[in-house]
């Protein structure tokens, strides 16, 4: 499964876990390159300013990845203010996710 996938689900979401995956690519203390470049592409999209963010959130990588349940990635909610993710705010207002996703 390809790092952070990306898309609108139901509302089966979980929220993030609390501590990110051992591989995650937010993570400080993972190597860079274990990931291709282009999955690196999209998590700098994620950190632009607020307006220019994608709307789908940024899903877990490992974590459920062949499930019908998934989790919001907990590296990429962890290293951001839930208010400056867009996708986590659009997520909330249509019900994809709960606030306890925004405010962690």
């Amino acid at each position: 499964m390809a790092v952070g996938h990306i898309g609108r689900m139901s509302s089966s979401l979980r929220p993030p876990a609390q501590r990110p995956c051992e591989s995650c690519p937010c993570r400080c203390d993972v190597p860079a390159g274990i990931w291709a470049s282009e999955e690196y592409a999209k998590l700098r999209r994620y950190g632009a300013d607020t307006p220019d963010q994608p709307t789908g959130l940024f899903q877990c990588h490992q974590a459920d990845a062949n499930g019908a349940v998934r989790r919001v990635c907990g590296g990429w909610a962890g290293c951001h203010e839930g208010e400056e993710l867009l996708a986590l705010r659009m997520a909330l207002l249509d019900g994809r996710t709960a606030a306890v996703t925004l405010l962690r």
